[in-house]
């Protein structure tokens, strides 16, 4: 009988250790004490260099208010705090770069409530800043190499200097002289600007004897008279495409008085269309989203379109524009219409709202005048309209900013545009406002382009493809905070479901999307931050909120889920926010 009784000589199985839960977070070490917004790119580089700036500080999940403030002017956070006579914590709000208090207790658990589990904390300095000199490092490099003319060693901080002396001591190795026939450009300028002389509201062409003299006096400088001839000839190559184009062609011709000017000038809408025809050809590139990246990465000047680090601040040119969501369109046609340089990112501000548009307005903007514009002059063609020209402007930047395809267009309409010589004279508008930013003719050159603008070729949007859109950032697993977020979570995709079925009003799939990004579809070249769901804790509201800017989409959350509204309140929550169209409650 021994046989079959358990052995109980054997090892006995070991006790588990509990495993101690951590909590990672980004901290942002500030050292101005007034500091009221985020630094811009500059400020971080300048901080980070000095040991603050932006740290990922790890804590266990247990630790008190006196256990963070020890490790967050530790040696894994900012040793700088320790003698600044105190510190506080800040954050950001959604749609707001104001910095505000954090005033809940230190502790991890209640900043994880309240702050929620992936938020930038900010450190801001009471009495004192702190100082922002660099870190001492530990001295040059001790390492050598030889010089190839001299092959002598000298250490590597110090042999760039010696490598320039050589080089001028080098006849053989100077610089090929700049103004010599081989270095020179062969001028085309077009008939029509030999001729006669252009006056328009931005700009003025002298005629050709007229360039030529002020080229003359503009050379006169050099000296050596017997080069002038050859300076003469160095000009941008600038060839007219139509009739139509000649005034957006002639601002690049004119007196290159320097090597910016030179730059700019050979940086012109229709020079990009070239060398972007020619590497899409030289490398095979047919695909229409491959060839907007690549052209859009070219023509766009100014700011970023949009976040692509939601820890970042975005800074730069834009062209700002005011709309009203009471005639979106017609405010469009009025601002778009007076800006000169259509390169430039732009800025939409609605009336009456204070958000600040770091991608979502625009996008936004795009959408509800595409729908507008389709409604009211494509259905049917205003054949006396004079707005067609700033219509295609609008749909170029729409196309290139990131924004909705314009699909207006029939297929009549498309072949008229794009494959006829001869069409009306509104149509011939629309040419000319797509080829202010060099789209018509590059869809010209790679026909693969005008699929943009084809009806119904964009993919419908389901709730298997919003559900992978939008990824929900869920707390650790196991977490009693996880259980109520999965119930929320469950909550969400039955509500997409029933707006699916058309249970849910005028609500569509799209009108979540638009909520969430500004978008109504997945821009063709995707979306810079991948669209996500954070949920944050808050018993007095659970009516969502969003981050356009960011493609993140606030849904609160109750403390215990017993508090969680039933669906039927939740879901009556959830049709007002998603039926909002302003940036704000209003």
């Amino acid at each position: 009988m021994q046989l079959f009784r358990p052995n109980r000589g054997g090892p006995r199985p070991r006790p588990k250790k509990g495993s101690i839960r951590t909590w990672t977070n980004q901290f942002f070490c500030l050292a101005d004490k007034e500091a009221m917004k985020p630094p811009n790119t500059t400020e971080k580089l300048t901080l980070q260099k000095a040991g603050l700036g932006l740290k990922k500080i790890q804590f266990q999940v247990t630790d008190n208010e006196e256990s963070v403030f020890a490790t967050l002017t530790g040696p894994e956070g900012f040793p700088q705090l320790k003698d600044v006579g105190g510190f506080e914590l800040l954050h950001c709000q959604s749609n707001c770069r104001e910095l505000q208090l954090i005033t809940c207790s230190w502790s991890v658990e209640s900043l994880k409530k309240v702050i929620g589990s992936q938020a930038k904390i900010y450190v801001r300095p009471i009495q004192k800043n702190l100082k922002v000199n660099d870190v001492e490092n530990e001295g040059p490099s001790n390492l050598k190499e030889a010089c190839s003319k001299c092959s002598k060693e000298f250490p590597i901080s110090e042999l760039r200097q010696h490598v320039l002396s050589c080089i001028e001591s080098d006849d053989q190795e100077s610089l090929p002289d700049l103004l010599n026939e081989e270095t020179s450009v062969i001028v085309h300028v077009p008939p029509i600007l030999m001729e006669q002389t252009f006056t328009t509201d931005d700009i003025q062409v002298l005629s050709y004897e007229e360039n030529i003299q002020n080229k003359t006096s503009a050379l006169s400088n050099f000296g050596d008279q017997d080069e002038l001839p050859q300076l003469l000839e160095t000009q941008i190559h600038q060839q007219a495409r139509t009739e139509d184009n000649v005034f957006q062609h002639v601002s690049d011709v004119g007196p290159l008085n320097s090597s910016s000017e030179l730059q700019l000038a050979s940086s012109s809408v229709y020079d990009i269309v070239d060398e972007t025809a020619d590497y899409c050809l030289e490398h095979g590139i047919s695909d229409p989203i491959e060839i907007l990246r690549y052209y859009q990465q070219k023509i766009v000047l100014g700011r970023k379109l949009d976040i692509e680090d939601d820890s970042e601040v975005i800074e730069g040119e834009t062209n700002f524009i005011l709309i009203d969501r009471n005639r979106v369109l017609e405010s469009a046609l009025e601002e778009i219409s007076g800006i000169t340089n259509l390169r430039t990112c732009l800025e939409v501000q609605f009336y009456g709202e204070t958000s600040v548009d770091l991608g979502g307005p625009r996008k936004e903007f795009f959408v509800l005048a595409l729908r507008d514009m389709k409604e009211k002059y494509f259905n049917p063609v205003r054949e006396w309209s004079v707005e067609y020209e700033t219509l295609g402007k609008i749909m170029a930047l729409s196309i290139l900013q990131n924004g909705k395809m314009p699909r207006v267009l029939g297929p009549e309409l498309i072949q008229e545009i794009f494959q006829k010589e001869e069409c009306r004279p509104c149509m011939k508008d629309l040419r000319k406002g797509l080829d202010a930013l060099g789209v018509y003719s590059l869809a010209l050159k790679l026909p693969g382009l005008i699929n943009v603008f084809t009806p119904g070729s964009s993919t419908p949007l389901t709730v298997k493809k919003l559900s992978h859109l939008l990824h929900p950032n869920f707390s650790e697993e196991g977490s009693n905070r996880r259980k109520i977020e999965s119930v929320v979570y469950s909550n969400f995709v039955k509500y997409m479901r029933e707006v699916a079925s058309g249970r849910r009003g005028n609500i569509t799939l799209q009108s979540i999307l638009q909520f969430v990004t500004g978008s109504d579809e997945e821009p063709i070249l995707g979306f810079a931050l991948d669209p996500s769901i954070t949920f944050v804790i808050n018993n007095n509201s659970f009516l969502p909120t969003a981050n356009t800017c960011i493609n993140k989409l606030n849904l609160y959350i109750a403390e215990k889920s017993e508090d969680i509204p039933s669906n039927d309140i939740l879901f009556a929550l959830y049709d007002y926010a998603f039926t909002n169209s302003y940036f704000g409650l209003k």
